[in-house]
């Protein structure tokens, strides 16, 4: 609860430039917490809090609603649907992050290291995790009631895998 609240001792803060959800120190310093206002494996890290607060929600209703807000937040930095989404139910505007942020839908996988200039070119690093952020934010938008943008998030799962298939394994 306190990364929700942000009551933590480097807090997750909106960035306009780029609109997404980073730790306070990494809007300041890219290298902090692994490039983390970089956007350095966003649905990596975070897929992992998606996860937990999909089943946090199942299992609790007064935790969904009290942190509805910060939950559709840290959502739609992994998988926000754009522009096309039915904000009714949310004071989270989905247009404020881009849409699937990591999601190459050319080649059907998700890009690691941000915005981090590469060498030799982006990375995918870790199609399993890949797989569990778009898993959690699946459950994540199920256990909210939201089924609209479940199926988005099922959908940006079923690429990930399918493209992990074919390019990985």
């Amino acid at each position: 609860e306190l990364w929700l609240e942000a009551r933590n001792g480097d807090p997750l803060v909106y960035d306009a430039t780029y609109g997404g959800l980073v730790t306070e120190k990494g809007l300041y310093d890219h290298d902090a917490d692994f490039g983390n206002g970089y956007y350095n494996d966003h649905h990596f890290h975070y897929g992992y809090l998606l996860h937990a607060a999909a089943v946090a929600v199942k299992n609790d209703a007064g935790f969904a609603a009290k942190h509805r807000r910060a939950l559709f937040a840290l959502l739609y930095d992994v998988a926000s649907p754009g522009s096309g989404h039915s904000l009714d139910s949310v004071d989270v505007d989905a247009r404020a992050f881009p849409r699937a942020r990591h999601k190459d839908f050319y080649a059907g996988h998700s890009w690691a290291s941000g915005i981090f200039f590469m060498g030799q070119g982006k990375a995918q690093e870790s199609s399993s995790e890949a797989a569990n952020a778009y898993y959690g934010a699946y459950l994540l938008a199920l256990s909210l009631g939201d089924v609209a943008l479940a199926d988005w998030c099922r959908t940006l799962l079923a690429m990930e895998v399918r493209a992990a298939r074919y390019y990985y394994h």
